[in-house]
């Protein structure tokens, strides 16, 4: 049931994204795609920080154990500072927009290098204005990474074949299908990262 999402991430930093082995990465948004793509971006050699928010200090700490480098709230007032130490000044390579909100996709404009790219894998939902000139004046590179194809699923399935991809720990609970309800309300109050329904025989 996780390999769709997966192969979502994989779409996102293998196809999309021009990152590098050794190469810095910031993943905003650790909801379970976000998560994902840390650890997709991770197999792929580079070195990552994951940004969230106050309310995220349990899924900031699921990130470090599933391999970041580095963990940051947004909200923070050192935050910049923290992400310009950890990447010598320079800014980071490559940053992935996963929570769909115009600040989160200001801060990854703010903390790639001059060149940089900016992949935006979060839906925004609706109309939103974004300060597009600091894309301009640091020739940021943005492209969006929607969905997956038949190649990223390949790469997905290759992933967990070599065990260096984790589904389990996002699983916040098994419900039968009778119980529908349990994990929607449970969703509805910002608990948990992924339930799923098993249907009964």
């Amino acid at each position: 049931a996780l390999c769709e999402p997966l192969a979502c991430a994989t779409h996102g930093v293998l196809q999309r994204s021009g990152l590098s082995p050794g190469e810095l990465a910031i993943v905003s948004g650790p909801g379970p795609i976000g998560l994902l793509v840390a650890q997709v971006a991770r197999a792929a050699g580079a070195r990552v920080m994951v940004v969230g928010a106050p309310s995220d200090m349990e899924r900031l700490e699921l990130a470090l154990s599933l391999g970041a480098e580095r963990c940051l709230v947004a909200q923070d007032q050192d935050a910049s500072a923290a992400v310009a130490l950890w990447t010598q000044g320079h800014g980071a390579h490559v940053a992935f927009e996963c929570s769909g909100t115009p600040a989160s996709f200001s801060n990854c404009v703010e903390w790639v290098r001059r060149g940089g790219q900016v992949v935006q894998v979060g839906l925004m939902g609706k109309a939103s204005s974004l300060d597009l000139d600091r894309v301009t004046y640091k020739e940021v590179e943005l492209r969006g990474s929607f969905a997956h194809n038949h190649g990223s699923w390949e790469m997905a399935i290759e992933l967990l074949g070599r065990r260096q991809v984790e589904l389990l720990p996002l699983v916040s609970g098994i419900y039968p299908l009778g119980k529908w309800e349990e994990p929607f309300e449970l969703f509805e109050h910002h608990e948990g990262l992924k339930y799923l329904l098993r249907p009964e025989a």
